[in-house]
């Protein structure tokens, strides 16, 4: 499959979202996990830009960071923003569960923010609300978490990048 814009690449990764298959894991270099993108689109922007969307090494997950904003043809308003978190924080639940991990277990949030979008109607607070309501409706988790504003992402419509932190203990052998 070939990508073509930013814009493709972030309706891509909306639709891989919405109507993912499960994700799987195959076994990464020096004893990790890695998890695939049950999503042929997301899987082809992954195998293209070299990256694995999830990454388990011992006891942690790094997750690579999901962009969120809006789909071709959403709005630009705060609902239509919740929207696209909804749907960002579902594919990472969706990651996150193929390595036997959930968003309770989430210990550090980074997430770069493009406050001033034209891509977006609300100002910088507006911005961050959607962010911490629709976080807070998909973890009870009370992780570190460091927003920092960027001039742009690599998907041009890109409101936030998401990107995690997981702990999660290996279950112990009797």
């Amino acid at each position: 499959m070939k990508l073509k814009t930013p814009a493709t690449v972030l309706a891509l990764l909306c639709a891989a979202f919405a109507h993912a298959e499960p994700s799987t894991v195959v076994d990464g270099p020096n004893g990790t996990d890695v998890v695939v993108s049950g999503n042929e689109g997301a899987r082809a922007f992954h195998e293209r830009w070299g990256y694995a969307p999830a990454v388990r090494a011992g006891d942690l997950i790094v997750l690579s960071g999901v962009i969120a904003g809006p789909a071709p043809g959403d709005g630009q308003d705060a609902a239509a923003f919740r929207r696209s978190l909804e749907r960002t924080f579902q594919g990472i639940e969706e990651h996150l569960r193929a390595l036997g991990a959930s968003l309770d277990d989430v210990i550090r949030i980074n997430s770069y923010h493009v406050w001033g979008s034209p891509h977006f109607e609300g100002d910088k607070l507006a911005h961050m609300n959607a962010v911490r309501d629709v976080k807070n409706q998909f973890m009870k988790a009370t992780p570190a978490w460091t927003a920092v504003g960027v001039s742009e992402l690599f998907v041009e419509t890109g409101l936030v990048e998401i990107e995690l932190t997981v702990y999660v203990p290996h279950a112990v052998a009797d």
